[in-house]
C-alpha cells in the first residue's frame, strides 16, 4: 500500500508520465513506419529471432530472470538519476525504445502474425512499460526543475527530488520490474511456445480422421504429417534499447 507522500509524489508525476506515453508513442510509431519500409529486414529479423530463442532456451529459467531483472533495473535507475541533466537521458531513453519496441514489433508482426506477438510481449509488459514510464518520467520530473533552478530557482532541492525519485524506484519500480522479469522468463516464453506449437497443429475434421484410421498404412507413411513452419518462440523484450 502506497503512503500518502508517495501518492502526492505520484500526483506530481501526471503531466511528466503522459509526456512519457507521448514520447515512446512517438518512437513506436516512427519505428514501426521505418520497419515497414525495410524490407529486406524481414528475413534477418526471423533469423535474428532464431538465434534469440535459442540463446533463451539455453539458459536456466532463474538466471534468465535474474539477467532481465538486472539489465531493466540498472537502466531504469540510470534514467531516474541521471534526469538532473536536464532531462535529455529519459527523453532520448523513451525516444529510442519506442522506435526499437515499434521496429521490433511490426517485424515481428510480418514474420509471426498479430497474435504470436502480441503473446510475446503482452503477459510482462503489462507490469514493465508501468515500471519504465514510471522511472522515466521521474527523470523527466528531476530534469525539469533542474532547468528551472538553474534559470531561476525552484522550491524543492535537487536531494529532495532525487530522494522522492528513489523512493518510487524502490517501493514501486523495482517490485513491478521483478514481477515482469519473472513472468517473460517463466510465463510468456512458454505462452509463446505453447502458441507456436498449437498453431503448426492442422485441425483435422473427425470423419477424416476416422477415414484415415481405415487406410492401411498411412499412419506409417512418411508423408502423413504435415511439414511445420519453424516459429521462434522468443518474447519481445520492452527496454530493446
Amino acid at each position: 500500500m502506497l503512503r500518502p507522500e508517495q501518492r502526492a509524489y505520484l500526483r506530481q508525476l501526471q503531466p511528466h508520465l503522459k509526456i512519457s506515453v507521448s514520447l515512446l508513442a512517438a518512437g513506436a510509431i516512427i519505428g514501426a513506419l521505418a520497419a515497414a519500409h525495410t524490407l529486406e529486414f524481414g528475413s534477418a529479423f526471423r533469423e535474428s529471432l532464431r538465434v534469440f530463442a535459442r540463446t533463451l532456451g539455453a539458459l536456466p529459467k532463474p538466471a534468465l530472470a535474474l539477467a532481465i531483472f538486472l539489465n531493466n533495473g540498472l537502466k531504469t535507475l540510470l534514467v531516474l538519476v541521471l534526469g538532473f541533466a536536464g532531462a535529455v537521458l529519459p527523453v532520448g531513453f523513451l525516444l529510442l525504445n519506442g522506435f526499437a519496441l515499434g521496429f521490433v514489433f511490426y517485424a515481428s508482426i510480418q514474420a509471426r502474425g498479430v497474435a504470436l506477438s502480441l503473446l510475446a510481449i503482452a503477459p510482462h509488459g503489462i507490469f514493465e512499460l508501468p515500471a519504465v514510464l514510471l522511472g522515466a518520467s521521474a527523470g523527466i520530473l528531476i530534469g525539469s526543475r533542474a532547468l528551472k533552478r538553474l534559470f531561476g530557482s525552484f522550491e524543492s532541492s535537487l536531494t529532495n527530488d532525487l530522494g522522492n525519485g528513489l523512493r518510487l524506484f524502490w517501493s514501486v519500480i523495482v517490485p513491478l520490474l521483478l514481477l515482469a522479469a519473472l513472468v517473460e522468463a517463466f510465463v510468456t516464453s512458454f505462452v509463446v511456445r505453447g502458441y507456436s506449437e498449437l498453431s503448426r497443429r492442422p485441425t483435422i475434421p473427425a470423419t477424416i480422421s476416422a477415414m484415415d484410421n481405415q487406410r492401411p498404412g498411412a499412419a506409417d507413411s512418411e508423408k502423413s504429417s504435415m511439414p511445420s513452419i519453424a516459429v521462434p518462440a522468443a518474447p519481445i523484450p520492452v527496454q530493446t534499447a
